[in-house]
């Protein structure tokens, strides 16, 4: 996929070129931002190569461990009367959905859209609507196309 275009364009983010963009890549720049802020700490207390694709997919594990969590807080919200283990195992199901399952092997903005589009979902359902707001914003370094689903909590808070 455009992994081939994504890992060069993130090894220089996080090597501080930030004035060099391939003209191929039509994403914004949020997923090389998050890995230069996760992987840089962990070049400081690692003995890995950090700059193999491999430390760089493994951010994708970061964003699908706090997707399961916000899913599963959404089951929560939805279905308070539902056993904490039931609620637990769907979280994990839908996380492994095959399309987001498959994702998290390549180095692709879809994990880390996917986790603040949800978070948004999760802080708008709950009032916190600055938060919400922030949320989407943020998903929006990684897909321009977020701005649906921004759309789409804003007409839900007016109607």
């Amino acid at each position: 996929m455009d992994e081939i275009f994504h890992y060069p364009q993130a090894l220089k983010y996080y090597k501080g070129i930030y004035n060099e963009w391939d003209p191929k890549i039509t994403t914004p720049p949020g997923l090389y931002l998050f890995t230069s802020a996760i992987l840089t700490p962990l070049s400081k207390v690692s003995t890995l190569s950090i700059i193999e694709l491999a430390c760089f997919r493994l951010v994708n594990i970061f964003f699908t461990i706090g997707t399961l969590y916000v899913i599963y807080r959404i089951l929560q919200f939805h279905h308070k009367k539902d056993e904490p283990r039931i609620l637990l195992l769907s979280s994990f199901n839908i996380t492994i959905f095959p399309l987001l399952y498959f994702f998290n092997f390549l180095y692709y903005t879809d994990c880390g859209s996917t986790f603040f589009v949800l978070l948004m979902y999760y802080w708008h359902l709950r009032k916190f609507y600055f938060s919400a707001s922030f949320a989407g914003a943020v998903s929006l370094l990684f897909r321009q196309t977020n701005i649906v689903w921004m759309f789409y909590f804003t007409l839900l808070q007016v109607y």
